[in-house]
């Protein structure tokens, strides 16, 4: 069993699934499962995945959204821990590390998230919510996947 399951669900992103799986595959932490469920796409997606030898693939024929997707990826995870990603995300090198030592450090502490930054189109504008707090949580939804 690995210490940590990664779920990409991709829908129509074979633009940008090739960068998402490599910023997984860099990970400094390495003991972890790739899961990737592909949502009945019909571009390049599914080649792209295949050629990054995912512990799991799952490949659905009819589009079943975004939630469904997650979900099983999640029922077919072993991992103590679960990263859910888009196909557009991309990770920080040391990302699955930080967030396995906050996990393990401090039983207390059921979630582990960072900063993320907006990119593409234009859209370098940094860190989107700085401060972080369970009241900023209610208001919205800030942690990815």
């Amino acid at each position: 069993m690995k210490i940590l399951s990664c779920i990409v669900t991709s829908y129509n992103c074979g633009r940008f699934l090739e960068e998402c799986l490599s910023s997984i595959r860099t990970q400094t932490f390495q003991d972890f499962e790739l899961i990737i469920v592909d949502d009945a796409s019909r571009d390049d997606s599914i080649d792209i995945a295949k050629k990054f030898n995912p512990d799991f693939f799952v490949c659905h024929e009819i589009n079943q959204g975004t939630v469904a997707s997650k979900n099983e990826g999640v029922k077919k995870s072993t991992g103590k821990y679960v990263c859910c990603m888009d196909a557009d995300d991309v990770l920080d090198a040391t990302y699955f590390e930080k967030c396995v030592e906050v996990l393990n450090s401090n039983p207390e502490v059921a979630i582990s998230f960072s900063d993320f930054w907006h990119f593409g189109k234009g859209k370098d504008n940094g860190v989107c919510f700085p401060e972080y707090s369970l009241e900023k949580l209610q208001e919205w939804n800030f942690i990815l996947g």
